[in-house]
C-alpha cells in the first residue's frame, strides 16, 4: 500500500457504517419529535461530519472573464 492511499481507505471505513449512522439518527429523530411540542430536525438530535458542506462554490466575476479569455486561447490554438 501506498501512503496516497491511505486517506481513501479510511474515507472507505467510515461510508461503511454511514448508513447505520443514519439509521440511528432517524430512529432518535422519531421518538425525540413524538415526545417534543417543537418542530425538529435530524440534525438537530445528532450532527454528523458529512452534513457540513464545507466547500465554496462562489465564483467570482474576475474568475469568469479569466476563464473566458483563457478558453478563447485555446480556441485559437485548436484552429
Amino acid at each position: 500500500m501506498e501512503f496516497y492511499e491511505i486517506p481513501v481507505i479510511v474515507e472507505g471505513i467510515n461510508r461503511k457504517y454511514k448508513e447505520s449512522w443514519e439509521q440511528t439518527r432517524f430512529i432518535s429523530y422519531i421518538t425525540a419529535q413524538v415526545n417534543s411540542s417543537k418542530q425538529l430536525k435530524p440534525t438537530d438530535i445528532l450532527k454528523f461530519a458529512w452534513d457540513v458542506d464545507t466547500k465554496e462554490t462562489y465564483i467570482s466575476k474576475d474568475d469568469i472573464e479569466r476563464l473566458k479569455n483563457k478558453s478563447k486561447e485555446i480556441a485559437k490554438q485548436l484552429k
